[in-house]
């Protein structure tokens, strides 16, 4: 990729978005008019579709540890 090719990317993305983040915003607002014409969400924008970007967890926490605590899952010891 050329500098000149890389500035008119840097201008297309100021002005319209990069082609992932408009396929990102069209996905959501098709989403948006699903759930409002099936009469399931009544107080719904855009941003409650649009995906959201990956929390920095702490170092001693784990997806594991949020997983089990959000299905409460709770293994029992088998006795011998």
């Amino acid at each position: 990729m050329t500098e000149a090719e890389l500035l008119q990317w840097g201008r297309l993305a100021g002005r319209r978005g990069l082609p992932l983040q408009r396929i990102e915003l069209l996905l959501a607002q098709l989403s948006m008019l699903i759930a409002k014409t099936m009469g399931g969400a009544k107080n719904v924008r855009v941003d409650d579709f649009m995906l959201k970007e990956p929390e920095v967890l702490p170092d001693n926490v784990t997806h594991i540890d949020i997983a089990r605590k959000a299905f409460g899952f709770n293994p029992r010891r088998k006795k011998a």
